[in-house]
């Protein structure tokens, strides 16, 4: 695997990490979130709700994220 291919931890830590994604390449505009093979479901969708609860915010433009408060 691609060294920083793969990101895990709280989501200050994925945050940072995106960050640095999107400073070294500007163009990135999306993320893809995989879990493992056999992870079971309600696992993922927790997972999946965390990460669009906790970290997407992060990346909303200014005018989206005023009008979701």
């Amino acid at each position: 695997m691609t060294p920083g291919a793969s990101l895990a931890g709280p989501p200050a830590d994925i945050i940072e990490q995106l960050k640095a994604v999107e400073k070294r390449y500007p163009g990135v505009d999306r993320v893809m979130c995989a879990t493992p093979l056999g992870t079971p479901l309600d696992v993922q969708l927790e997972d999946l709700d965390r990460f669009a609860t906790e970290v997407m915010p992060a990346f909303r433009p200014a005018k989206v994220a005023a009008a979701a408060e």
